[in-house]
């Protein structure tokens, strides 16, 4: 659990995490959907501070997550 914290932190994809951790893509996008509700969770509840709102607008590198938050695109490795 604590490999696939760090590759979210570290952007990697959901496919790069897929080949890291040796594990199918739909077993890592559990896992990645069940930690971000425990963390969106805990923020809703007060347990955890807001996060700054992004500095830079969405542009052709950046997408919007589920809240309408900018979220960076990473390409892929190859």
């Amino acid at each position: 659990m604590d490999m696939l914290i760090t590759l979210i932190m570290q952007g990697k994809s959901n496919k790069a995490i897929c080949r890291v951790l040796d594990l199918s893509e739909p077993t890592v996008k559990s896992h990645v959907s069940a930690i971000l509700r425990a963390f969106r969770k805990r923020r809703d509840d007060g347990d955890l501070p807001e996060a700054p709102a992004p500095a830079v607008p969405p542009s052709p590198t950046r997408g919007l997550g589920p809240q309408g938050e900018a979220i960076r695109i990473v390409p892929e490795e190859p």
